[in-house]
């Protein structure tokens, strides 16, 4: 039987409310230092063309010139595309271990980056989770009311 809540084992890294969007966006990174473990939850509603998802690393939060892709274990980015196969509207995860990100090298921040900029656009919002946390119980400071 679990005890613990799901608020205090899964934190709120970043959550973007739902937007339009005609174009490439990114996100500010954060800091993964304190996480085994993310998702990446994205809510696509409608669009009219593409819609492409990256997990980005970089070893700063503030200068993203060292910015790259993250790979898992068989070399595939941490990527997502839709397009006008899918049904709208879609609902996409992907995951991530830390270990996949290039620690020794110092990145241990995430970004995200969504590409809508095929003349399309779409009603996106999403949510990045830190999971398994190393310190518990996590912080909820972007969580406005917790209902047990």
């Amino acid at each position: 039987m679990y005890t613990e809540l799901f608020s205090e084992v899964h934190a709120v890294l970043q959550a973007v409310e739902p937007q339009s969007l005609n174009a490439d966006a990114d996100t500010l990174y954060v800091d993964m230092a304190n996480y085994h473990r993310a998702v990446l939850v994205v809510s696509v509603g409608s669009t009219s063309g593409d819609v492409e998802v990256e997990l980005l690393q970089c070893d700063s939060d503030v200068d993203d010139s060292n910015e790259k892709v993250i790979e898992d274990d068989a070399g595939n980015e941490k990527y997502a595309f839709l397009n006008d196969a899918y049904a709208f509207p879609a609902l996409i995860m992907i995951e991530l271990r830390t270990e996949e990100l290039d620690v020794n090298g110092g990145f241990h921040y995430v970004g995200v980056h969504l590409d809508t900029s095929d003349g399309g656009g779409a009603n996106v919002s999403y949510i990045l989770y830190g999971i398994a946390p190393r310190f518990m119980p996590v912080p909820t400071t972007l969580i406005e009311e917790i209902v047990p």
